[in-house]
């Protein structure tokens, strides 16, 4: 977080230690999000086309900044998108398991599954297959972000499906759901179904390319 400064980041302000009790500890201090959480916010409704396409504009921006500095994120949710009272634009927060590209990846190979949150996860983190992992994951992450955001269920969803079904249809590449497709077709939200490509090289290739394509998409009628 030190390594990122962006508008659509949580500002981490300071870190250190101190000892009490002859205990050592760390701490943080990060900026004060007190406009809650977009899980808080989807507590009230489903977000309509034009708040969907300002989040994801918001998310873009902030994966393209993480990418610059060679860091893959791992956990985009609901849970970790939060917002100021006083701004509707949404900053990503949390970096607990971001993973350094510039070093050795801490996670063991032999592994079953790679760090993250198995519902937001894409396949390769799933899989703990770490040479695929890179920015492309977390534009995973955030097409399946944005589509529970606007429709209400995740894109390899089948309809009533259980949460187990679900990753264990995006940890077999099973591809999302002709429910998700339509969805996306009916709601003028193509680049949703690229974002959550089984494969990274089916996704968006650069940060650039998904900011294009995001963009573009508000001009369709």
């Amino acid at each position: 977080m030190m390594r990122c400064s962006h508008p659509n980041i949580v500002a981490l302000l300071e870190i250190g230690d101190f000892e009490h009790a002859g205990m050592q500890y760390a701490y943080l201090i990060e900026a004060f999000m007190d406009g809650g959480t977009l899980d808080d916010r989807l507590r009230a409704g489903l977000l309509n086309r034009g708040e969907t396409l300002a989040l994801g504009g918001d998310l873009i921006a902030a994966v393209g900044h993480i990418a610059e500095k060679d860091l893959v994120h791992r956990d985009f949710k609901p849970a970790n998108i939060m917002y100021l009272a006083t701004g509707r634009e949404a900053l990503v927060g949390d970096f607990g398991i971001v993973r350094d590209l510039r070093k050795t990846s801490l996670t063991h190979s032999y592994f079953q599954a790679g760090p993250g949150t198995p519902f937001f996860a894409a396949p390769e983190q799933l899989n703990n297959e770490k040479a695929l992992i890179n920015w492309r994951t977390d534009q995973f992450a955030i097409g399946v972000t944005l589509t529970i955001a606007h429709f209400g269920f995740h894109p390899y969803q089948e309809k009533d499906e259980d949460a187990g079904k679900i990753i264990g249809r995006v940890a077999g590449r099973g591809g999302p759901t002709a429910m998700f497709m339509q969805a996306a077709a009916g709601d003028k939200l193509p680049v949703l179904m690229k974002m959550v490509a089984p494969w990274p090289a089916g996704r968006f290739r650069t940060p650039n390319e998904l900011t294009g394509a995001w963009s573009q998409q508000k001009d369709l009628n």
